[in-house]
């Protein structure tokens, strides 16, 4: 979507909830933080035909508002941290906290995770 809004053309991604920050991480990463787009509640892949087409429909009126919108009303957020930081009683339990928030974020695929030495 980044691509086709580089190219001049509007383009407003449907993105299920639980994927908002990775959305936002991904526009500011290929350099469009301002980059709208539009929530639904559930992922489409493994959802039924008719709530697909359901969730969709109930989305239209955002999908064309951003459409229609000079952007000001983006969903990126400027308060949020670009830095995310874990502390501990020491480096072992800092490293499993930020392992139980990478989970709790759907970041991890529960294999550990190490930081960079």
């Amino acid at each position: 979507m980044i691509e086709i809004e580089k190219m001049g053309k509007p383009a407003v991604p449907i993105v299920s909830g639980r994927f908002e920050d990775d959305a936002i991480a991904s526009s500011k990463t290929f350099g469009m933080p301002d980059l709208q787009f539009v929530i639904v509640p559930r992922i489409y892949r493994n959802l039924a035909d008719d709530l697909c087409i359901s969730q969709t429909e109930d989305a239209i009126d955002d999908l064309i508002g951003c459409l229609t919108s000079d952007g000001s009303n983006s969903a990126s957020n400027p308060q949020q941290e670009d830095t995310i930081r874990f502390e501990g009683d020491d480096r072992y339990d800092a490293v499993l906290k930020m392992n139980a928030e990478f989970l709790r974020r759907d970041w991890s695929d529960a294999l550990p995770l190490f930081p960079p030495t």
